[in-house]
């Protein structure tokens, strides 16, 4: 009887080693999704606010180190045409610290929109300006389906394209004055 008692008694301890097992790998599993969500939530987080990392983070806020918005730079370039202004002006953009993360992600795909349009508009870039108008308008209809600085960062590219398109204009007709000038 003893000897049946024993077989039991493996049997009972093979159980609680599958058990144990069972429930450690399933507590490491738990602790490890848990530590994937968290790192997962506070890079969507500094995302949305505008930064890549965490040490722009603390350079950005606590350092108060905010930086600009995607501005045009002053391009010393001659320019033989509208378009190739425009072009380079939505190939040459700097992100400083605070405009990064999702705000950059959503700034980078307007200027890549605009610039897939950007031939075939070519010889009427008014025309480019009233599409980018119509898509921003688009954007603005389906604002919820994205993320706010994702949002607003296109929004933004949409309106940095627009203003290298006014602003080509612009250059154009002080380079023909400056011609006739001289």
């Amino acid at each position: 009887m003893r000897q049946e008692k024993d077989i039991f008694d493996t049997i009972d301890d093979y159980f609680s080693n599958i058990n144990g097992d069972e429930i450690a790998k399933k507590i490491t599993k738990t602790v490890n999704d848990f530590s994937d969500n968290l790192a997962s939530s506070i890079e969507d987080s500094m995302k949305n606010s505008g930064y890549d990392s965490f040490g722009e983070f603390v350079e950005g806020e606590i350092k108060d180190n905010k930086g600009k918005k995607p501005q045009f730079t002053n391009m010393m370039k001659e320019y033989t045409s509208r378009y190739d202004y425009v072009k380079d002006a939505l190939n040459n953009v700097n992100y400083e610290i605070k405009y990064r993360g999702y705000f950059k992600e959503g700034h980078m795909q307007a200027l890549n929109d605009v610039s897939s349009l950007l031939t075939t508009y070519s010889n009427d870039l008014d025309a480019l300006f009233h599409k980018i108008k119509e898509q921003i308008q688009e954007i603005r209809m389906h604002k919820s389906q994205y993320k706010k600085a994702y949002y607003d960062g296109y929004i933004a590219g949409c309106e940095y394209a627009q203003k290298a398109i006014k602003r080509s204009k612009q250059v154009m007709m002080k380079k023909v004055l400056d011609e006739i000038h001289s």
